[in-house]
């Protein structure tokens, strides 16, 4: 319990700066530049190579509320743990996006297109409040995030959240987010427990 609350209290180092500051920068620049098109998840640019898609589409935004909703977000799951901004970041963004992008491609072909920091995002919040678990507050906010994204899957996300973001959420991208940052989470394990 104490290492859950000394985590949760960890200083907000450079480390952190530096990672928040350039993923909502980056964010930002792609939707100040309207690169959504070139850079969006689409079968149809998929199937002609444009395999850049598989990442980048978790980048790009339907809308300046879309990207704001993301980065309001992103700075939650880093002020509940100001450690999941550091260098394994980037593994664990490219590891989650492309995951997610590959299993939209395999199992749901009936979505043609995706934009969205939102799955990515939710295995983020696993990946910062696992190690917090202990933790009455963070195991409370595991079990919300996760029955919030079942219940978007089962009962879809409100129509009022899709008009505000300008399009359809995905919400399988949520569970394979979850999913995959399980994944990560039992890896990491195996590999600490080897060692």
């Amino acid at each position: 319990m104490e290492d859950s609350i000394a985590l949760r209290k960890a200083p907000f180092t450079f480390d952190f700066w530096l990672g928040w500051i350039g993923l909502v920068v980056f964010m930002l620049f792609l939707q100040l530049w309207q690169l959504q098109a070139p850079l969006s998840y689409s079968q149809s640019g998929l199937a002609s190579g444009e395999i850049w898609r598989l990442v980048s589409a978790h980048f790009v935004h339907l809308s300046w509320p879309h990207v704001w909703l993301n980065v309001a977000g992103l700075s939650v799951c880093g002020l509940l743990n100001p450690k999941i901004f550091r260098l394994k970041l980037l593994a664990q963004l490219a590891f989650l996006s492309l995951g997610i992008s590959i299993l939209l491609w395999q199992f749901n072909h009936e979505v043609s297109q995706y934009v969205g920091f939102s799955g990515v995002l939710y295995g983020l919040f696993l990946l910062a409040l696992w190690p917090l678990r202990e933790d009455l507050f963070s195991l409370l906010m595991l079990v919300g995030i996760f029955f919030w994204a079942l219940w978007q899957w089962k009962f879809g996300v409100p129509a009022a959240e899709q008009k505000l973001i300008g399009g359809q959420v995905i919400s399988i991208a949520h569970l394979y987010g979850l999913g995959l940052a399980a994944v990560w989470i039992m890896f990491e394990a195996y590999l600490n427990k080897r060692h």
